[in-house]
Formats: C-alpha cells, sequence, structure tokens
C-alpha cells in the first residue's frame, strides 16, 4: 500500500476486530419461524444483498435462547459483517450488515469491530477487499478465520472512520440508485425481444406488408402430403412423420398451422449410449452446446474419427439443421452453422426440414417464440428431470406463412433485434463502468482521499492501544494446575 496519511497506520483486522464463524445448525432445529434469534444462512445473506449496502435483519429460520446455548452459537452484534466463507457463493464477495442479532450456520464467517463506531469502515473495507482471494483450495474455496484475521487494513483515526463511512453511505446510494435503474434493462430486453417473436409468429409483424403483397404463393399441404406419403412408402422418411393440419386461431388466412414433424425429413436425438470420447478431435455436442441462436463450443467434447463417422449414420446436423436442447435446460434453439462438423448426445435433438422450400431461420424464431416455449416446457414436464422427447417434438404445431412472408418476417425480427442487442451492450458497457466505479471510489477511501484529515483527531496508533488494553482486561484468566491447587487451599483454611 503506499504511504498512508498522518495519522493512519496498518493493522491486521483481528486486531480490531472480532472474527467468527458461524455453528453448525442441527436439520432438528430448522423450520422454526416464531423464536427471537434468526440462523443467517448464505441464501438469507443473498437475498438481503443490494449492490453496495446489504441489511440483514431476517431469515428463515429461527430459534430460541435455550436452543442458542444447546447449539453453543455465538451471537451476532448490530453492525457485524456477515460473508459466505466456502463454496461458489464466497466468490460472489457479497458483504451484509446484520441489523438484528442473531447466529449464522457453519457456512457463514462474521466480523464485529470493538468499537460500534468501526462497524461500517470495516464492512465497507471489507467490501473492497476480495475475501475469496484468501482461499487455498482450488476445488471447493473454502477461507479459514486466522486467514482473515490476518488481512491488513489501513487504520484512520476512529472519527475519520466515522467521516468515511458516512461520506461513503452518501455516495454509493447513488451508485445503488443508478445500479437499480440498470438492473431493470435486462428484464425490459426480454420482454421486448418476447414481444417481437410473438409478433413475428402471429403475421402482427408484417401485417403492412401482407396488404402490400396480397398475391403471394400460398402453402400447400396438399403437395407436401403427397411428397410426405411417397417418401414414407420408398421407406425414406419414417411413418410417423405425417403432415398434421391444426387450427390456427388468430392467424392470417394465408398462413397454415402444421406440426413440426410434417415439415422434417428427419427427427431425431443424439447418441444414446455413451461415445467414447477423445482429448481432441471431431465436435461432440449435448444440450449445453446449443444456446438460443448459436452453437457454443467454449466446453466442448470431442470423439475420433472413426467414433464420429459411427455416430453419424443416427444424428447428422448440417448447416440450418434445426438444434434444439431437450434435455435439462430444455427448448433452446439453434441453427446448425456448418455441415459434416458435428455429432451429438441424446441430450440434444436434430430437425431436418429439407423437402420443401423453408426459411430454417423462421423457424427457429417460430420455436422460440413464447407460445412455442409454453407448450415446450409443458411437454417436457413428463418427468422429475425436464425431457423433451422426440414424439412431442414432432407434434409441435408451427405457424406457417408463405416463404416470401417468412423471409420478411426474418428481416423484420433481426433488425429488431439488433436493435435490443445494441441496448444490451450499451448495458453491459454501462454496468461495467459502474461496478469499477464503486470499487474505485472505495480505494479512494482506503488511500484517505475521500474526506479531508483533521489534525485535531486522535491518532489511529492511539486507538489500536485502547483497544489492546480493552482486549487484555476482557480475557478470562487462565485456571492453570497450580492457580487451581491454591485456591483449594484458600477454601479449606
Amino acid at each position: 500500500m503506499s504511504e498512508l496519511p498522518i495519522g493512519w497506520i496498518e493493522t491486521e483486522l483481528g486486531n480490531i476486530t472480532e472474527v467468527q464463524s458461524g455453528v453448525g445448525f442441527p436439520k432438528k432445529y430448522q423450520g422454526v419461524i416464531d423464536a427471537e434469534y434468526p440462523v443467517y444462512k448464505v441464501g438469507d445473506l443473498s437475498k438481503a444483498f443490494v449492490h453496495s449496502s446489504g441489511l440483514l435483519s431476517k431469515s428463515d429460520n429461527y430459534v430460541s435462547l435455550d436452543t442458542l446455548l444447546l447449539m453453543k452459537g455465538k451471537t451476532f452484534e448490530v453492525g457485524s459483517t456477515l460473508f459466505a466463507k466456502i463454496g461458489e457463493a464466497l466468490k460472489l464477495n457479497r458483504r451484509v450488515i446484520v441489523e438484528r442479532p442473531g447466529i449464522a450456520d457453519n457456512n457463514v464467517m462474521g466480523v464485529k469491530a470493538f468499537y460500534n463506531e468501526a462497524d461500517k469502515y470495516v464492512y465497507r473495507y471489507l467490501q473492497y477487499f476480495d475475501v475469496a482471494s484468501l482461499s487455498r483450495s482450488t476445488t471447493v474455496p473454502s477461507i479459514r478465520k486466522s486467514d482473515v484475521e490476518e488481512i491488513t487494513i489501513p487504520l484512520p483515526p476512529l472519527n475519520e472512520q466515522i467521516r468515511i463511512a458516512n461520506k461513503l453511505d452518501s455516495i454509493l446510494a447513488k451508485v445503488d440508485k443508478a445500479q437499480a435503474r440498470l438492473d431493470q434493462i435486462p428484464a425490459i430486453l426480454k420482454r421486448f425481444r418476447q414481444s417481437v417473436l410473438a409478433a413475428a409468429t402471429s403475421g402482427a409483424l408484417t401485417k403492412e406488408w401482407r396488404e402490400e403483397n396480397p398475391s403471394q404463393q400460398l402453402i400447400d399441404l396438399d403437395e407436401l402430403t403427397s411428397l410426405k406419403e411417397s417418401l414414407i412408402k420408398q421407406k425414406q422418411v419414417k411413418k410417423d412423420l405425417i403432415v398434421e393440419k391444426i387450427d390456427g386461431e388468430g392467424l392470417p388466412d394465408s398462413w397454415v398451422t402444421v406440426n413440426l414433424g410434417g415439415l422434417a425429413s428427419k427427427v431425431t436425438d443424439g447418441e444414446h449410449k455413451t461415445p467414447k470420447r477423445a482429448e481432441s478431435g471431431r465436435f461432440l455436442l449435448s444440450a449445453r452446446n446449443v444456446r438460443d441462436g448459436r452453437i457454443d463450443l467454449s466446453k466442448v467434447d470431442y470423439v475420433g474419427d472413426e467414433e464420429f463417422e459411427k455416430l453419424r449414420k443416427r444424428c447428422d446436423p448440417n448447416k440450418g439443421d434445426i438444434l434444439i436442447s431437450c434435455s435439462g435446460s430444455v427448448g433452446r434453439i439453434a441453427l446448425c452453422d456448418c455441415d459434416d462438423e458435428y455429432v451429438m448426445v441424446r441430450s440434444a435433438a436434430l430437425v431436418k426440414t429439407d423437402l420443401t422450400e423453408q426459411n430454417n431461420t423462421y423457424l427457429m424464431y417460430v420455436l422460440q417464440s413464447p407460445r412455442l416455449q409454453d407448450i415446450i416446457v409443458e411437454k417436457s414436464k413428463a418427468t422429475a428431470q425436464s425431457n423433451l422427447f422426440l414424439a412431442p417434438i414432432k407434434e409441435l404445431p408451427i405457424p406457417l406463412a408463405p416463404v416470401l412472408e417468412q423471409s420478411e418476417v426474418v428481416r423484420k425480427v433481426e433488425a429488431l433485434l439488433a436493435k435490443a442487442n445494441k441496448v444490451e451492450k450499451q448495458y453491459l458497457d454501462a454496468k461495467a463502468r459502474l461496478d469499477r466505479l464503486t470499487q474505485s471510489i472505495l480505494a479512494k477511501a482506503f488511500r484517505g482521499e475521500l474526506v479531508p484529515q483533521d489534525p485535531n483527531d486522535e491518532p489511529a496508533d492511539k486507538l489500536l492501544e485502547c483497544i489492546v488494553a480493552e482486549k487484555e482486561l476482557s480475557k478470562p484468566k487462565k485456571i492453570t494446575r497450580k492457580r487451581a491447587t491454591k485456591a483449594k487451599t484458600s477454601e479449606k483454611e
């Protein structure tokens, strides 16, 4: 750390605070909601966390004083700073400050300043300091009490600590307001994208275009049906891919609704047996690689050439084919972006619609639309873990516009979604700047640059001397064998 202002010192956090871990919370004590002491868990911390300030006063579990004594739990008093000490929650670096005294379970750690006036300063410093960096484990991140106690903290005079904390409260409250406004944008963008897709797949988006282009060539289902029947007889297409016209309420007269299987020459999923994976080679896709509108290869498995050729006999995605995630996170839709590059496992499905002139980008948007997503979710609830099987995929109702109008729908959707993507990028940039601003303000505070120094303030080394002296006075005296013997002798006399 750079040179400190006059009157400041550096010290270890354990010299000015008490660091305490939570206790085990046996299941038999859980579920009580009408007792005195809240039991703070990681989930309670997450609920209380609000940007740069989090006030913790509620929990889903409470204990009585008697239970508290049985658990040998130590209460975290008002002003204590709590944070997760293990697992993924630790990486989030979320800090909350206690408003109601309670205890914590053993996944939580707390810090309480020896002077109540210093609580807010300590809280803000822990908000600034990356506690997760203290983790010694590469598998499950966790921190030790002793490591937290050894954190080096810049310590100003007590009065300056109070001024710094008050100034930070004032400035960061404004940052919070800006952050709250920003946080509304993802939900607004989601609603906008959904409304675009809903309008696109109901005909509303291209209403004026239809009026200007009344002589479109309509979809000929009879021709498609005849083609399908012929291919089924020749065993080139499976017999369950017959064309079924479905009632489509509220659609334009030039549109028809047909089952997805009726448009397809092939509907299948990936390999059911465990493929022989390789360190490198050809791409083996699963549901996690099928994102909305794209294939994500950041975490992809591989198979060798021989395994690849074997798996391609069942499932052979090529450019333009529709891919659907059908296990776990069900219903993400993408188009295959190249030929002869991928094979798949059963958590992803493939739909080929190459029998007639179709715009598969249009079909992708249909499948991403709110109505079809609702149907997909409903059809995937048959098992404990969400799974979308092939039969329901073939039955999905597709509102089908004439081919020229499909292209116009795609053009309009992509123009509108491009605007949404631009706003989203601006939002992410602004959010990143705001996140950096918070850390910049905190850094300025702990360099002594946020508030003016007062030469009349008692230096921090005097404060530390008082704390050390008070800690010594409050220490319980150890009962040694010699002292115990002396005490017994005195009693006899």
